[in-house]
Parts: structure tokens; C-alpha cells; sequence
């Protein structure tokens, strides 16, 4: 898939072309009961600049899109981010993302031949990614595995951004010291 947005660095404007391949490894866990699995996700993104001059801060984001096998509701699972300097005149620049696992199981309960329809699904399935190239805090290009993810985005992310909050404010308050109790001796009575 391709994505070409145009955005201005300086006084000229720079074109970017997103090419991604998603390298994604499945394989069966051994685990007590078959269904298991576990599911390796990474992509590789090449970059194409099309602009007269090298773009050396060149910044890519990348979200991991899951979903919950069991509500099927959608969550970013992974975020990440690399810096990378763009050759100029379609020169192609590519790198490989950080690799993100994730576990889930899709096993069925068969009553005699007959397929019951108690769902034993549960975990988190990477179903897609989006992409996006900034420079000089310019927008470049965008890239997303659908269109669907392309337009919940936004939404997904303030819900991952919220999420992420409460945890740090979660953790920062377990650390916070807590008075010493006083245990009672039984002497004392």
C-alpha cells in the first residue's frame, strides 16, 4: 500500500511515500489444550523521498491495532517510534519495526461431531497498524492496514492515551509510602 501526503519543510514542499509490508508469525503455543496461540507482529515500512534535499529528523510512529476475541472491541495495543534520515530524489529508506507478541485462543467445544457453540475465545489478536511520518512536526505521510482503523484512529488512541494515565498514576501512587501498622503483642493485653 502506498500513502503520499505533501507538506512543507522549509519553502519547499517535500513528498513522502510510505511502502509497508506487515511481517506477522503465528504459531501454537504448548499449552494444556490446543487453541493456543501466539502471535508475533512487526512491520517493515520503506520510505521514499521525493524532495530536492536529505530529510535527516525524519520521525515514524506506529500503533498496533488489536482486538479482544471475546467483545471484539478494538485497543492499541503497541506503540512505538523510530528516527531515521530520508535520502533524497526516490532513494528508499527501510526499517523494520519493533516485533510485538501477543496470546489468544480460538478453540471451539465439540460435543460428538456436533460443534457447540460455547466460545472458548479469549486474548488479543493484532489485526492491523497505523502509520505515521513526521518532520519538523509536519505531518508527511499516513499509512493505515484499512480504512476502518484509518478513521477510528483518533478514538482508539485518546482511549490508549487515557488508559496509559491511569496506570502511571496508578503506579505512582502504589509507591507513595505507607504508614507502618503497629502489631499488637498479646504481652501488651
Amino acid at each position: 500500500m502506498l500513502a503520499v501526503a505533501a507538506g512543507a519543510i522549509g519553502t519547499r514542499a517535500a513528498v513522502v511515500t510510505l511502502n509497508v509490508k506487515e511481517l506477522e508469525d503465528e504459531a501454537v503455543a504448548h499449552a494444556q489444550w490446543r487453541g493456543q496461540r501466539v502471535q508475533s507482529y512487526a512491520l517493515k515500512v520503506g520510505l521514499r523521498s521525493f524532495a530536492r534535499a536529505d530529510l535527516e529528523s525524519v520521525s515514524v510512529k506506529y500503533w498496533y491495532i488489536g482486538e479482544d476475541q471475546q467483545t471484539r472491541r478494538k485497543y492499541v495495543v503497541f506503540e512505538g517510534e523510530q528516527k531515521v534520515g530520508v535520502l533524497a530524489r526516490g532513494s528508499q529508506t527501510e526499517i523494520e519495526t519493533e516485533a510485538c507478541q501477543t496470546k489468544y485462543s480460538r478453540k471451539k467445544n465439540t460435543n460428538e461431531g456436533y460443534i457447540t457453540y460455547v466460545s472458548l475465545k479469549s486474548g488479543i489478536k493484532i489485526k492491523g497498524y497505523v502509520i505515521r511520518v513526521y518532520a519538523g512536526g509536519e505531518l508527511l505521510a499516513t499509512e493505515a492496514s484499512s480504512r476502518r482503523y484509518e478513521r477510528a484512529f483518533p478514538k482508539l488512541l485518546a482511549e490508549y492515551e487515557r488508559e496509559k494515565a491511569k496506570k502511571a498514576e496508578a503506579e505512582k501512587n502504589s509507591k507513595r509510602p505507607r504508614k507502618k501498622r503497629r502489631k499488637k503483642d498479646s504481652e501488651d493485653r
